[in-house]
């Protein structure tokens, strides 16, 4: 290498460790820029706003949904609270914790439904708890009823030449398990525990849906219904999109026009089970987290030496 060579090298060398600190500089000024111009950009929850809440896939009790229904009640500076469900149903639980959450802010400020796709069981006790609701002609919603998920295992069995050898307490103890067959006692006992909870739900809606006996005979099968149907049955206000909801918070609420929205959101890790019942995992993800799940049980299994 020659001497004009190796001198360029050793400027090149020399001038490296500057070259990166104004590199490193100007990325810094341009991830600080972004982040300020981003805040800038994100709505404040300390002005004036309407709130707004997606509800969607399986209703389940959710610890961190409730915090932020908290959170919407106590903020002074919720003028009001549009709530989007697309639910299917879910738990009783689930449905009943949404709706207490639901009335205690209308309590305060109003609050708006949009049913999506569908609004039903669960999703339509959660709905019940807003002052005005609106659903799309072709959303299914109602189906106000209750049902337990039981199978009879207990032919297969037989066939298989198993038998079942439970020790109880009770009776009434096993009277869910799939590998004996239930009852009378049994059956009218789950039975019991069914009406009970049906009686709950119809207790909500009617609390909040002004119906005629034949109304409530019509949807006390649990059966769902379409948006239009709905409305003859007075389950729901009035058929719609987005934008009639919002009409309904700025002129019946007369709520600021020019008011920002503000989406709440919450996040709570989910069970691989919750999240199966949603559909949240792709083929690859279900099939990995139950590898990862039997190699835990296996790990977990003492084999003899």
């Amino acid at each position: 290498m020659s001497k004009l060579e190796t001198s360029f090298v050793e400027m090149n060398q020399k001038g490296r460790p500057k070259r990166f600190g104004r590199l490193f500089f100007i990325g810094f000024l341009i991830v600080l820029a972004v982040l300020i111009f981003k805040k800038a950009d994100m709505p404040n929850k300390d002005e004036p706003h309407i709130a707004t809440l997606r509800i969607e896939g399986m209703i389940m009790q959710d610890l961190a949904l409730e915090e932020t229904l908290k959170e919407i009640e106590l903020n002074p500076h919720v003028q009001g609270v549009i709530v989007y469900i697309n639910s299917g149903g879910g738990t009783m639980t689930g449905g009943l914790s949404l709706y207490q959450g639901l009335r205690s802010i209308r309590a305060q400020k109003p609050v708006a439904i949009l049913m999506g796709d569908m609004a039903a069981s669960a999703g339509y006790m959660a709905a019940l708890g807003g002052e005005y609701v609106v659903a799309s002609p072709a959303t299914l919603t109602g189906s106000v009823g209750v049902f337990m998920p039981l199978v009879d295992a207990s032919g297969l069995m037989s066939k298989l030449g198993i038998q079942s050898a439970i020790v109880e307490s009770g009776d009434l103890k096993t009277a869910t398990l799939p590998v004996q067959a239930r009852t009378k006692k049994q059956d009218l006992y789950l039975k019991e525990m069914v009406m009970d909870l049906q009686d709950l739900f119809m207790q909500v809606v009617l609390e909040n849906r002004q119906l005629t006996e034949t109304q409530i005979k019509t949807i006390s099968d649990g059966r769902a219904v379409t948006g239009r149907q709905a409305l003859k049955l007075n389950l729901v206000d009035a058929l719609g999109t987005q934008f009639d909801v919002k009409r309904w918070i700025f002129n019946a609420k007369n709520v600021d026009k020019s008011l920002p929205f503000v989406e709440y959101g919450w996040a709570e890790e989910q069970s691989l089970l919750k999240q199966l019942l949603m559909g949240n995992l792709s083929e690859t993800q279900i099939s990995a987290a139950l590898v990862a799940h039997i190699g835990d049980t296996l790990s977990a299994i003492s084999l003899p030496q």
